[in-house]
């Protein structure tokens, strides 16, 4: 396949699996070290079968690396929700197996999520509060970047999002992203 193929490849089953109902999102992210910028598209898509259970579809691309998973949700209270699901990354050992842990409560928001295969163990943790007037600060950590603050700013009337995260290490590493939200 030719360069950007997987990306495609990635985003045409992630659209086609959405038959039309649910929400979740798409979003450019570009990463920033002291050397490099390095720009990766990457998206959820969620849709509830019950009140309680429905399906995720995950994917995330640039031109060195993509993976894609889907699996079952369960939502356990109205502000917890849970994931499971399995997939295919580009590795000699392609078996990718995720899932995550999301709350959303009106005093904030956290994200756990947990993935491991043929690259590896992959974790990463966030916790974010509104601040008001579209802003949002957060904090996160995640294996191999280290631990910093996210900021984030929801744009009114329109579906978007500009974020950005910044980790603490020797080195300066940030990460900048644009996200489109549709329910």
């Amino acid at each position: 396949m030719g360069e950007g193929g997987e990306m495609i490849s990635l985003f045409a089953i992630w659209l086609a699996s959405g038959l039309c109902f649910g929400q979740g999102w798409v979003e450019e992210r570009v990463h920033i070290s002291s050397h490099s910028l390095k720009s990766r598209l990457a998206g959820i898509y969620t849709s509830a079968l019950t009140p309680k259970t429905g399906t995720f579809v995950w994917f995330q691309a640039d031109k060195e690396y993509s993976q894609s998973y889907a699996g079952l949700t369960y939502l356990p209270t109205e502000w917890l929700q849970v994931a499971a699901g399995a997939g295919l990354e580009q590795n000699s050992d392609p078996l990718r197996i995720g899932g995550f842990a999301a709350v959303n409560r009106k005093g904030g928001k956290g994200l756990l999520i947990l993935e491991t295969g043929g690259s590896g163990f992959f974790w990463r943790v966030e916790a974010g509060y509104p601040l008001g007037k579209g802003f949002g600060l957060g904090v996160l950590s995640q294996v191999n970047k280290g631990s910093g603050l996210r900021v984030e700013y929801r744009l009114k009337k329109m579906p978007l999002v500009l974020w950005s995260d910044f980790f603490c290490t020797k080195k300066l590493i940030g990460v900048m992203g644009v996200r489109w939200i549709f329910r």
